[in-house]
């Protein structure tokens, strides 16, 4: 017998005849191609992005665009084309402008996304094509130690896994030979993306198991000299623009694909020619002050003041209308103020060097000499020394010129002293032709307009950047420090620009972002904003903000953080009774009312303070006052199901005793109702809700009601609010048993019907308390009448 030929293994064949087929040698241009081709990522064909339907997201947003080159779907009518999406899509919960050729279309579920998609005859009809983002679909994976023989396409081909596989990418790192010339060097590892928004424990590899792990982003490297990180100046971009369009405009070949092109490169052209510094005729201004912040923009103008005595109105005229100079130090010489006087030609007039007895002249040519809004540029420059407050900067310039008053002789000084004191007895606020150049506007957009970067970046992606937590991080915390410290109406007008979108764009981003010390900051930045402005807590009130807020509360019931943060915004956002949409009680329904209750009764272990409970009983009480109608009160149905309320009712009480309303947590109009009364009102309105409460409580009850209406005037509505409280406990507890303060009630009753008729304003709500009495007399007169 022959020998026999040894049998190579299945793996040792593919990677042998790989090998010989497809060996890489770098030193001709012919196999430098070969080798291109070979690590080329490899793409599926045939596949189409849809939304997974075990998707985590909770808003599934479609991207729509123009068949037509030559019309923009920005340049169409709003309200039509809302129309007709709407009219032949379910499931859209609002649309929102992207730019100039983009529209996203938002829908509640992943399947009804998916349709819109699907209706090829819709958007054939209307000239639109659509689209899903990355972010929600797919997701990015690596795995290492892959033989560096193997192309895309036969490791596509060889891999085997339960998700699906959209793209295969090995990685490539950039080298330089003795000769100076880069090529690129294959490295073991291989990216794999996924058609999922979860990756795979592993894949199989020709029968080999690969570990997936998390894919990074790569730095950026410049491809000139190979440097990490090097960003190129304006200037470079700007040039490189230039040289685009002349060379399209050059081709004298006419198309709709190139004006599109040259608009857009056109537009791009603007907006870096923002970034460049124009040349300027003036001298460089002085350095500024070493404690000024650092985080300032560079490009930031700061607000100056004069305090230099008598000056011509045409002077004052001129001086400002001419563009601002840099900020005058306080600590200006009395010399230089007035060598600056004589270098302007204003002469001394005798007003000036006049005793206390012209001081009525000097009052009225001084506040004619003070620049307009100096008072506000002197408590800028304390805010910018100080790094105090807005408020704060105001009561030190108001407190050092009352005690520069005290000390200062009569004269033009004092007068001038007296002009900003009455200017500052006003309201100090930045001028409206001002407020865009104004320092803490500036730091403001620039953090705003950093973090939508990153909203957007990560929603391009579908993964976040392993180093960019600590610039997130920073950018939050300049723009809390901002909104919390700068001029309330630059910070309401920054918020407001182009119709909220940055209020918007945060939210986006807090979907997306999965890092807690990162969402912790921005449940901070969005409480601020509540309170700065009631547009934008309605803006974020019927965002998925209140909806996310839930999800995560209910996913993470004992992180003590975590649930105190959230109940805490979710209860500023609710407090103003804003109406959620009805999509919003999907997570906000009857189950998330048992969960807050739950927790009430048994905190985490870990809430040994007992925050848990109080933050979720005021969070209850704004959440109680979307409902206008008892019978359909979610709440109301959730407590209905417990066996034990006993510390819930316990805590309502006490607020009820201590007339307090954790709820009213704003000044912004109109005002919502008082939750705790409207909330006991709600209890006692079902006989179920009302046996929760002890024969003890309602005696309590009682004793409250009895000297709020003993207290309480004509025309308060609280006074009707405590009557109908009456008639719930009457109509659904015992009370027949005891007739707890049944005389006491009597008298109120009297008192109430025997007022004398009240004021106009008062009127009619006095006339609404004598009907509550009336209507308790006439639903139970075994009670109350002889």
């Amino acid at each position: 017998m022959g020998k026999r030929k040894k049998k190579k293994l299945p793996e040792e064949e593919v990677f042998e005849e790989t090998t010989e087929e497809e060996e890489v040698d770098t030193s001709t241009d012919e196999d430098s191609e070969k080798e291109q081709r070979k690590y080329k990522p490899y793409f599926v064909s045939d596949y189409s992005r849809r939304y997974p339907e075990d998707s985590v997201l909770v808003d599934f947003v479609v991207f729509i665009e123009s068949n037509e080159e030559n019309k923009p779907i920005g340049t169409r009518d709003m309200m039509s084309l809302s129309t007709h999406i709407k009219r032949f899509n379910k499931g859209i919960k609002y649309l929102q402008s992207m730019n100039k050729y983009k529209i996203g279309v938002h829908f509640e579920k992943p399947s009804l996304a998916n349709a819109f998609l699907n209706n090829v005859t819709f958007l054939n009809e209307y000239q639109m094509k659509a689209s899903i983002p990355a972010v929600g679909t797919e997701i990015t994976g690596v795995i290492t130690n892959v033989p560096n023989n193997l192309s895309n396409s036969r490791i596509f081909a060889m891999l085997t896994t339960y998700r699906k596989i959209i793209c295969v990418k090995r990685i490539m790192r950039k080298r330089q030979n003795d000769a100076g010339r880069s090529f690129l060097q294959p490295t073991g590892t291989v990216a794999i993306t996924f058609a999922s928004n979860v990756l795979p424990d592993h894949v199989d590899l020709h029968g080999w198991r690969f570990l997936v792990n998390q894919y990074i982003p790569p730095v950026k490297q410049c491809y000139n000299c190979l440097s990490y990180w090097l960003q190129a100046e304006p200037e470079f971009f700007l040039a490189f623009l230039n040289d685009c369009i002349k060379s399209l405009n050059e081709n004298h070949t006419i198309s709709s694909q190139k004006q599109e092109t040259l608009a857009r490169l056109n537009e791009k052209k603007k907006q870096i020619q923002l970034l460049v510094k124009p040349a300027s005729k003036k001298p460089p201004a002085p350095k500024p002050p070493p404690r000024w912040d650092d985080s300032t923009p560079p490009n930031g103008v700061s607000p100056s003041f004069d305090l230099r005595p008598v000056v011509s109105q045409q002077h004052v005229s001129e001086e400002y209308d001419a563009p601002q100079s840099p900020i005058k130090s306080i600590d200006k010489t009395l010399q230089e103020v007035e060598e600056d006087r004589k270098k302007n030609n204003v002469p001394k007039t005798s007003n000036q060097l006049s005793s206390d007895t012209d001081n009525q002249d000097d009052s009225q040519d001084s506040s004619e000499s003070i620049k307009p809004n100096a008072i506000y540029e002197i408590v800028q420059a304390v805010r910018k020394e100080t790094q105090l407050s807005h408020e704060m900067s105001k009561v030190a310039v108001e407190t050092v010129l009352i005690s520069l008053r005290e000390f200062l002789p009569g004269g033009a000084a004092r007068s001038i002293i007296d002009a900003l004191l009455r200017e500052a007895n006003s309201n100090i606020t930045c001028p409206k032709n001002a407020i865009d150049a104004a320092p803490d506007a500036l730091r403001m957009m620039t953090a705003l307009n950093a973090l939508s970067k990153a909203a957007n970046d990560a929603q391009q992606r579908g993964w976040a950047l392993h180093d960019d937590a600590h610039d997130i991080q920073t950018q939050l915390l300049e723009l809390i420090s901002v909104m919390s410290n700068a001029d309330i109406n630059i910070s309401q007008h920054v918020l407001s620009s182009h119709r909220y979108a940055y209020v918007t764009t945060l939210v986006q981003y807090y979907q997306m972002e999965t890092r807690w010390p990162l969402r912790q900051l921005l449940l901070q930045a969005f409480g601020v904003m509540c309170g700065l402005e009631r547009t934008a807590l309605a803006t974020l009130a019927l965002s998925a903000l209140p909806a996310e807020l839930a999800r995560d509360m209910r996913d993470n019931p004992r992180a003590l953080s975590r649930l105190s943060h959230s109940a805490l915004l979710l209860s500023m956002l609710l407090s103003m009774a804003d109406k959620l949409p009805v999509t919003h009680f999907e997570q906000l329904g009857v189950e998330f009312a048992q969960f807050l209750l739950e927790l009430i009764e048994n905190p985490p272990e870990t809430d040994v303070d007992e925050q848990i409970p109080d933050l979720f009983l005021t969070l209850l009480l704004a959440y109680n006052l979307q409902f206008d109608n008892p019978h359909e009160n979610l709440l109301l149905d959730a407590l209905e199901t417990q066996d034990n309320a006993k510390t819930f009712c316990e805590k309502v009480l006490l607020l009820l005793n201590r007339e307090e309303d954790p709820v009213h947590i704003f000044d912004h109009e109109p005002a919502p109702p008082h939750s705790v009364l409207k909330l006991v009102i709600d209890l006692f309105s079902r006989k179920k809700t009302a046996e929760h409460f002890y024969t003890n409580d309602v005696k309590v009850a009682i004793d409250i009601i009895v000297r709020q209406l003993a207290d309480l005037s004509p025309g308060d509505n609280r006074r009707w609010e405590y009557l109908r409280v009456v008639q719930g406990i009457v109509r659904n507890t015992e009370y027949g048993a005891h007739r707890h303060r049944r005389d006491d009630l009597l008298r109120c009753f009297a008192r109430i019907l025997c007022e004398d008729a009240p004021a106009a304003p008062a009127a009619p709500a006095a006339r609404r308390d004598h009907a509550a009495v009336r209507a308790i007399y006439n639903e139970f007169p075994h009670f109350f009448l002889p």
